[in-house]
């Protein structure tokens, strides 16, 4: 009876340690999954191919731009927004306008967003994205609240 009593302990111990171990791995992996599953991105060879193949990529990205970089968010309006420009001018549909606050920057991840984007926008474009040229790369972002506040001017 001892030796049963003693064997079910540690088969008890043993599994509210493995339960200890493996519940917080667990939580931790699916956090990480749930985060970023709506993460998307693509690439592109020209802004033509971008507003072909994407209904939500900006108008006023030029169909000669090149090396478009597009990432978003399936869960909302949020959207990153790289591309060669064929000269070091903000495209139509852009003005230049430093913001008086920094900016907010969308939540999307991406490996190419540079961290200081917010404080080197420059510029606005159509449907509330902010943005800045350094050279003739061209960075563009819209948040959810920027492109909320968009649809509210437009009504």
């Amino acid at each position: 009876m001892a030796h049963r009593a003693r064997t079910l302990v540690l088969t008890l111990v043993g599994t509210v340690v493995v339960l200890a171990v493996s519940v917080p791995v667990a939580v931790t992996v699916a956090r990480s999954w749930l985060d970023g599953r709506h993460d998307m991105a693509d690439t592109f060879e020209t802004g033509r191919e971008a507003k072909e193949e994407r209904k939500t990529m900006p108008r006023w990205l030029p169909d000669n731009a090149t090396d478009v970089t597009w990432n978003w968010k399936t869960t909302g309006d949020e959207r990153l927004l790289k591309a060669q420009l064929p000269t070091a001018a903000l495209p139509a549909g852009c003005r230049t306008e430093r913001p008086a606050v920094t900016p907010d920057v969308p939540k999307v991840k991406s490996d190419w967003f540079p961290e200081d984007a917010a404080r080197r926008a420059t510029a606005r474009c159509e449907g509330g994205y902010h943005a800045y040229l350094d050279g003739r790369t061209l960075t563009a972002w819209l948040t959810a609240d920027d492109a909320l506040r968009n649809l509210k001017n437009k009504q």
